[in-house]
């Protein structure tokens, strides 16, 4: 039979990480600390040997086993409790672990499924029904949508569609939530600067379905993605396009094949995206 003093030691370390790792993604744990702190000193005479001496030893002695038992119990229940939040953890996790994918300058296309399912998973399992408040999960689910919205502009930029994306249109709740990260990027965007006119024109034509539109599709994406490169970013994207051999669809329908003639024509500034956005338009 275990020792009863190492299996709640064992028990109280368990509840003690997990509601630290808890703590570390901003979930309110407060009501755990505090029901383990209640724990520990109510069960404490059986734990300790105090400062009385031998009563307090003669006091551990005899109300050992039924103390143990008590605190065994309670100090299972706190673990359950947590065991609640084990989703949440584990998104906020995978999320982190995905952006340092996103990140990487190195890919292939073996990676992108792993990431691709593990997001699928977790939106899946935090959009079931649940008795968790929306004040909790905010931020974990928010956090999810946003990552997924940053994978899916990976996925566009490097096979030229989205599989992620595909997947969250299919439906209305996971369209709501990728929706709002879409507008929350487009407001970084100048839609009044002429090098944009594309963006603005595409959002336009999507406001004018109605109040319940949606930028939820690959070719609005694309076109944020590309207003919001910054000027270094974008030569670097025109080079790789002309050192792909991609110059034919970067200049629309010009059967230009010398790299210095392209690159002198697409100056930082309003060329350069006039060409992608050509480019992205004929994608479709």
């Amino acid at each position: 039979m275990e020792d009863k003093a190492i299996q709640f030691e064992i028990l109280k370390r368990n509840a003690s990480v997990m509601i630290e790792r808890l703590k570390s993604i901003n979930l309110d744990v407060s009501r755990f600390e505090l029901f383990l702190s209640d724990i520990l000193e109510e069960k404490s005479p059986a734990f300790t040997n105090g400062s009385n001496g031998e009563s307090m030893v003669a006091f551990v002695n005899d109300n050992i086993e039924y103390n143990y038992d008590e605190a065994i119990s309670e100090m299972n229940e706190l673990i359950e409790a947590l065991k609640v939040y084990e989703l949440y953890y584990q998104a906020k996790a995978f999320c982190k672990f995905t952006r340092t994918f996103i990140n990487k300058k190195n890919k292939n296309a073996d990676d992108f499924i792993v990431y691709r399912k593990g997001l699928i998973d977790i939106i899946e399992k935090l959009l079931r029904p649940n008795t968790m408040n929306y004040g909790e999960e905010r931020e974990v689910v928010e956090d999810t949508f946003r990552t997924a919205y940053l994978f899916i502009k990976e996925e566009i930029e490097y096979f030229n569609n989205s599989e992620l994306l595909e997947y969250l249109k299919k439906e209305s709740t996971r369209v709501a939530f990728l929706d709002s990260e879409i507008r929350e990027d487009l407001k970084k965007v100048n839609l009044a600067d002429s090098r944009n006119t594309s963006l603005a024109e595409e959002r336009d034509r999507i406001d004018a379905n109605g109040i319940r539109s949606s930028y939820v599709n690959q070719r609005f994406i694309t076109l944020l993605s590309l207003a919001n490169l910054d000027d270094k970013k974008l030569k670097k994207k025109i080079n790789k396009e002309i050192k792909n051999g991609e110059e034919a669809k970067i200049i629309s329908q010009k059967a230009i094949t010398d790299s210095n003639e392209i690159i002198g024509k697409l100056r930082i500034g309003k060329t350069e995206k006039e060409y992608f956005y050509k480019k992205t338009l004929q994608d479709f």
